[in-house]
C-alpha cells in the first residue's frame, strides 16, 4: 500500500511540475512596471497609518469596503504596496470601524515592511501583528467568507501554517461551487510551502518533503483558478525548491518576476533563493 502511495505522489508532483511549464510558457504574461524599488527609510504615510487610532470595529457589510480593498489588491498585484497603502489609509479615514479594511492594514503594513529597512521595519511588523492580534477576536463577528480572509492572513503573520493549510481545505469544501472556490487552493499552497520549510529547519525532512508535495498538489489547482498573482509563484517556488527541483524553481520565480516586470533581485525572490542555497550547503557540510 505504501509503495502505491508514494507511485500517486509522484505522479501528483509530475503534473503539478507540468502546470508550471505550461503556466511559465503558454500563458499571457501581464508586465505591469520595469522597475521595483530599493529599500526605504522613511514615509510619511506609513507614519500616518501606524499612529491612526483604530476603534473596535463594526459588523457592517459595505459594498464600498469591498470596493476599496479591491483596488488596493489591484496595486498590491503590481507590487505597488504604497499606493494600495494610500488606498486603504483614505479608506480608513473615511471608516475607522470597518473590519475589512482595518484587516487590509494589518495585511499590507506586514507585506510592505519589507520594502523598507529597520528601525521602521519593524515598527511596521509590530504594528501589523498588533492589529491582527486585536482583530482575531472580533472576526467573529463577521461573515464566514470575511472570516476565511482574515484567518489566512492570520496565520501567515504569526507562521501558523499547518493551521493555514488545514484552512484551506476548509475553505475549497466551503466555496466550492461559487467564484471563491480558488482561494482555499491559495490558503493551502502557502500553508503548505511554509510549513514544509518550518519542518526542514527542524531538521523533521520527511515530513517537511510531505509538506511540500501538498503544496505543489494544491498550487497546481489554484493555477487553474488565477495564474496571474505573482506572490502565488513565489511560495510554489519555495515547496519546489525544497523538493530539489531548482531548474522549475528559477522557472516558477521567473514567472512571476515576468508578471510584475521585475528581475530576480527582488526582495522576496532572493528569500527563496537563499533558503534553498543554505539547504544545498548545509547537505555539503
Amino acid at each position: 500500500m505504501k509503495r502505491y502511495g508514494i507511485t500517486i505522489v509522484n505522479i501528483l508532483i509530475g503534473i503539478a511540475a507540468v502546470c508550471l511549464i505550461y503556466y511559465h510558457y503558454f500563458s499571457p504574461l501581464i508586465k505591469v512596471k520595469d522597475e521595483v524599488p530599493e529599500q526605504f527609510t522613511t514615509s510619511s504615510l506609513v507614519e500616518k497609518a501606524l499612529a491612526f487610532p483604530l476603534p473596535e470595529t463594526d459588523t457592517v457589510s459595505r459594498a464600498e469596503s469591498l470596493e476599496i480593498v479591491g483596488r488596493a489588491f489591484e496595486k498590491v498585484e503590481k507590487t505597488d504596496y504604497e499606493e494600495a497603502l494610500a488606498i486603504t489609509f483614505a479608506g480608513l479615514e473615511k471608516y475607522p470601524s470597518d473590519f475589512i479594511i482595518q484587516s487590509e492594514l494589518a495585511t499590507l503594513l506586514g507585506d510592505h515592511a519589507t520594502n523598507y529597512r529597520s528601525p521602521l521595519k519593524q515598527r511596521m511588523i509590530a504594528r501589523s501583528k498588533e492589529i491582527f492580534e486585536r482583530l482575531f477576536n472580533e472576526a467573529e463577528r463577521q461573515p464566514k467568507r470575511f472570516q476565511h480572509w482574515f484567518k489566512n492572513e492570520y496565520y501567515y503573520r504569526f507562521g501558523n501554517y499547518k493551521e493555514q493549510y488545514e484552512l484551506g481545505l476548509r475553505r475549497v469544501a466551503e466555496d466550492w461551487g461559487t467564484d471563491r472556490w480558488g482561494k482555499g487552493y491559495y490558503s493551502q499552497g502557502v500553508g503548505a510551502s511554509n510549513y514544509a520549510r518550518e519542518l526542514l529547519k527542524q531538521d523533521k525532512k520527511e515530513l517537511a518533503l510531505e509538506y511540500a508535495q501538498k503544496a505543489l498538489v494544491a498550487w497546481a489547482q489554484y493555477f487553474t483558478y488565477d495564474n496571474t498573482y505573482y506572490n502565488a509563484y513565489v511560495h510554489y517556488a519555495l515547496a519546489l525548491g525544497i523538493l530539489g527541483f531548482k531548474q522549475e524553481m528559477m522557472r516558477a520565480l521567473e514567472r512571476s518576476a515576468s508578471i510584475i516586470g521585475c528581475d530576480l533581485d527582488y526582495v522576496e525572490f532572493k528569500e527563496i533563493t537563499q533558503f534553498i542555497q543554505e539547504i544545498e550547503e548545509n547537505k555539503a557540510s
